[in-house]
């Protein structure tokens, strides 16, 4: 099975600290580091590193992993305001590390 064109996270499976075990739509499990993964260069990751209520209060909206607390208010041409969360990419996700094996905790 190849991996979908619409990759997504189905469920965030466990958070040990700043590891998170992902669940996506290829039926693997990929255990991120986001010590590693974050920049402190980057504003909201910095936020999210220095602060582990927020990090810990993402949740899968859409597919992606996305903190609700982290974001921006954009207006639109007609004037009207929405707020868009801070998420990442799940390809960048994916891609950042290797499934777990077959046969392990899931």
């Amino acid at each position: 099975m190849g991996i979908p064109l619409f990759l997504k996270i189905v469920s965030i499976e466990s958070i040990e600290g700043y590891t998170v075990r992902l669940k996506f739509n290829t039926g693997e499990i990929r255990s991120i580091d986001f010590l590693r993964f974050f920049s402190r260069e980057r504003k909201y990751e910095k936020t999210l590193l220095e602060d582990f209520d927020k990090f810990s209060s993402m949740e899968v909206v859409n597919g992606a992993l996305t903190w609700l607390c982290l974001g921006k208010t954009i207006r639109d041409s007609q004037g009207r305001e929405g707020f868009y969360a801070f998420n990442v990419d799940p390809r960048r996700l994916y891609e950042f590390e290797e499934p777990e094996e077959e046969g392990g905790d899931v």
